[in-house]
């Protein structure tokens, strides 16, 4: 496996399993308090509930009555529901009564509510018979506030509100289940993951392995379509060779991206292959070509797309087959393309294949010496040529000409054979 694509699915992964962990824990605790709220809350309505009818009747009673009811009833109230704060509002929100008992709960509120009442108590009466709870810690410790419509034949006739301290023994409770689902969660997530994780990386290897036998099928293309040319003309099956093997250390030196070489490798390997379609009185005609058949010669280009057409591998390596033989000032063919109109991987080329084809042994031809095939090079600088890529190939040349001169053909194909699996394997 590629390790940049293996370190970016490991980072991937380790982001999407944090993720998952964080809205895991998030929504435990979110639902686990709420259903501990609820239930709380409906433990308390059934409380007051109960005393609903009391609370109801002492609130009808004349004034005289109702203070010693209310009184009594708030007692039973807070000594039942150890409420540490408690007080009765008539229906029109008027307070009726207000009881707060003397205990080490009572003063805990107290001395925090002194500093923060309104922070921490809800003065909003509810709407309708629905109660309002109003949960809140203080000093490490859990409050409700509640404020209970007291509702006779769907009419209002007060309101109880009180504060309760939640028993710390169930609060405790609360927070161990919490923190047990918190860590099953995070344990089942990371036990999850390291099991997925080697099977996606297995199931990758896999993919990667079918796509580099995909990749080896592909090149095989090229070779076999490059070796029929071969078939046509003894020499072009090494000037193939030659020709991508500069290429490539053009790219390079020019520091071309990976998918550009990948480009240039395609094109360069089959920028002749159209010759297929050449008559051989004219592709091995020894002499100078009439008009007529320079004219037969240039239809190559045409031809070379035509066969690589239906071949969608091969996409990339039109621009070189279409393109290799225009001319940076404008004269050259198919298009009559001019300066940058010719993609790079075209201009590049040209260079590398007239180089390779004014220092290579032809038919009609011996091969020139280094010193006059960098001398038309020279000379075809802006006119021919794009003048940088002149003057990158002449330095690449002075650096490795002579080494590569020395190697024999199958050298030749051996080290052009590693370039094309480092730039196209992908495992």
């Amino acid at each position: 496996m590629n390790r940049t694509i293996l370190r970016s699915f490991i980072l991937r992964a380790s982001f999407a399993t944090l993720i998952l962990l964080i809205f895991g824990v998030w929504g435990a605790v979110y639902f686990m308090q709420r259903d501990f709220e609820k239930t709380l809350s409906r433990h308390l309505e059934e409380q007051l509930g109960s005393l609903k009818e009391e609370y109801s009747y002492s609130l009808k009673q004349h004034y005289q009555e109702k203070s010693e009811l209310m009184r009594h009833n708030a007692q039973t109230l807070m000594n039942k529901m150890e409420f540490i704060h408690l007080e009765i509002y008539d229906e029109n929100h008027e307070e009726l009564f207000d009881l707060s008992p003397q205990t080490q709960k009572a003063k805990i509120l107290d001395d925090v509510i002194q500093q923060n009442h309104d922070r921490v108590l809800l003065h909003t009466f509810p709407k309708d018979a629905r109660p309002i709870y109003n949960f809140f810690s203080l000093h490490e410790h859990l409050f409700v506030q509640v404020f209970f419509p007291l509702v006779v034949n769907t009419h209002k006739i007060g309101y109880i509100e009180g504060v309760l301290l939640i028993n710390p023994l169930s609060v405790k409770q609360f927070k161990n289940s919490l923190v047990m689902t918190v860590a099953a969660i995070c344990i089942s997530t990371l036990l999850l993951s390291l099991i997925i994780f080697p099977l996606i990386v297995l199931a990758y290897r896999q993919l990667s392995q079918k796509h580099s036998a995909l990749i080896n099928s592909n090149i095989q293309i090229i070779r076999s379509l490059g070796n029929a040319i071969a078939q046509r003309d003894s020499d072009t099956d090494e000037h193939n060779y030659r020709v991508t093997l500069y290429s490539i250390a053009l790219a390079e030196r020019i520091c071309l991206p990976r998918e550009a070489i990948q480009k240039l490798i395609k094109g360069a390997f089959l920028h002749d292959i159209g010759k297929i379609g050449i008559a051989d009185a004219i592709l091995l005609k020894p002499g100078k070509l009439t008009d007529e058949e320079f004219s037969s010669m240039q239809e190559h280009v045409s031809k070379g797309i035509e066969i690589v057409q239906s071949i969608e591998w091969l996409d990339e390596a039109k621009e070189i087959i279409l393109y290799h033989h225009e001319k940076f000032d404008g004269s050259g063919y198919a298009h009559g393309l001019k300066g940058e109109e010719i993609p790079l991987a075209a201009r590049i080329f040209a260079v590398v294949d007239v180089f390779d084809a004014l220092t290579s042994k032809r038919p009609y031809k011996e091969p020139f010496p280094l010193e006059k095939a960098v001398a038309i090079l020279q000379e075809g600088s802006g006119k021919h040529f794009d003048p940088k890529i002149v003057e990158e190939f002449l330095q690449l040349i002075a650096l490795s000409y002579e080494t590569m001169l020395l190697m024999s053909s199958a050298h030749f194909k051996t080290k052009l054979y590693e370039k094309i699996a480092f730039y196209f394997d992908e495992t």
